[in-house]
């Protein structure tokens, strides 16, 4: 879609990479050359991952909200989001922090609650 600039696009299946770009077969018949970003470039093989995560986020971002939300984007950003979260605080340290978030939320719900009340 995004870099290929092919609107009717459904799949794209990676057939190489170089120091110019991903080649893509994209819907099982068309090859297109995708060169790299300018401001993210591949100069070694252990730069591909950093491009293409690079690519994904940027052709989200350029395809607008509704695509994102149509194609389950922030789902999976989400699932990562959670994935992190465990690994880095451990399920007892983030129960704890759901609980410090949801504590501060009854908090402020409160203290909104006392506001409107004193200038009723």
């Amino acid at each position: 879609h995004f870099y290929a600039r092919l609107p009717s696009a459904r799949s794209a299946s990676l057939l190489s990479a170089d120091k110019s770009g991903f080649k893509v077969l994209v819907d099982g018949t068309q090859e297109v050359a995708i060169p790299y970003p300018e401001s993210c470039r591949a100069e070694k093989a252990k730069d591909l991952r950093k491009v293409a995560v690079y690519m994904h986020k940027e052709a989200f971002n350029g395809l607008g909200f509704s695509y994102k939300y149509s194609h389950g984007f922030f789902g999976d950003v989400a699932k990562i989001f959670w994935g992190v979260a465990k690994k880095k605080v451990g399920v007892n340290g983030f129960v704890l922090l759901g609980l410090v978030g949801l504590g501060s939320t009854i908090m402020t719900t409160i203290t909104v609650k006392k506001l409107v009340m004193k200038y009723k």
